[in-house]
């Protein structure tokens, strides 16, 4: 949106259009790494039509879904304490889907997946 478009939507009283986007950031090396070794298996490639998660998780289970979980720290945590449930986190930024790689190996969580989208 160009500053007059911004201006004039703003005096209409209508908010300005937010969007998620990758954003230049730094990946730590165990970042990178996690993203090469571990998104293999964790990572689902992103499609525009419904997830099969019976298959994507290998069992039937209830699902939460989060977007845009940033570091991850809080989605480990959770998933760890709720086994029962799959967790199916999207997020955009690199780092953020190589920590929580990193997080999910450390735990050994089954029950978190990725779509980096």
């Amino acid at each position: 949106m160009t500053e007059p478009d911004r201006e004039h939507a703003q005096r209409a009283g209508a908010k300005p259009i937010r969007s998620f986007v990758v954003r230049a950031g730094r990946i730590g090396p165990g970042q990178a790494r996690a993203l090469a070794t571990l998104a293999p298996r964790y990572v689902v490639p992103f499609q525009a039509t419904p997830l099969d998660f019976a298959t994507v998780f290998g069992r039937v289970a209830p699902v939460v879904i989060e977007i845009g979980f940033g570091m991850g720290q809080a989605t480990a945590a959770i998933a760890a304490a709720r086994p029962e449930i799959d967790f199916l986190g999207i997020e955009v930024h690199p780092p953020g889907v190589g920590a929580l790689l990193q997080r999910i190996d450390a735990a050994r969580l089954a029950n978190v997946r990725i779509v980096q989208h």
